[in-house]
């Protein structure tokens, strides 16, 4: 997700913690969207699983800081999270009329940008 911090990367952070521990549930994504300022629109980056792990691993100083001491497991699992918490979120934007779109993100950066920047120029 491209965002402004304060919104959606806090609650990847909250409802994703390192250490999987509990379900993921629409109502708490409701109450925690309702008591952040509302962004003009936002843009979700459709990746797969598999293609983030890819792209974690390869990073210069490898996985971030908050999966290397993940197993196999848990990290799979706190990316199954990410995936849920953005599918919950994704209904809560729908019923708050809150506009975004999803980016197909499984090829080039470049590729990948210049899909975000076509879909900001349509949804705005």
């Amino acid at each position: 997700i491209i965002c402004d911090e304060g919104f959606l990367q806090r609650g990847n952070a909250i409802f994703c913690p390192p250490v999987p521990s509990s379900q993921i549930y629409y109502d708490d994504i409701q109450k925690y969207i309702s008591t952040m300022p509302t962004p003009d629109c936002v843009v979700i980056l459709d990746v797969p699983i598999d293609v983030a792990k890819k792209r974690m691993t390869r990073r210069t100083d490898g996985k971030p800081t908050s999966f290397k001491k993940s197993s196999a497991q848990e990290y799979r699992q706190r990316l199954e999270n990410m995936i849920t918490f953005i599918e919950l979120t994704s209904t809560v934007l729908d019923e708050c009329d809150i506009p975004y779109t999803t980016v197909q993100n499984d090829s080039s950066l470049e590729q990948s940008s210049k899909r975000a920047a076509c879909e900001l120029k349509r949804i705005l």
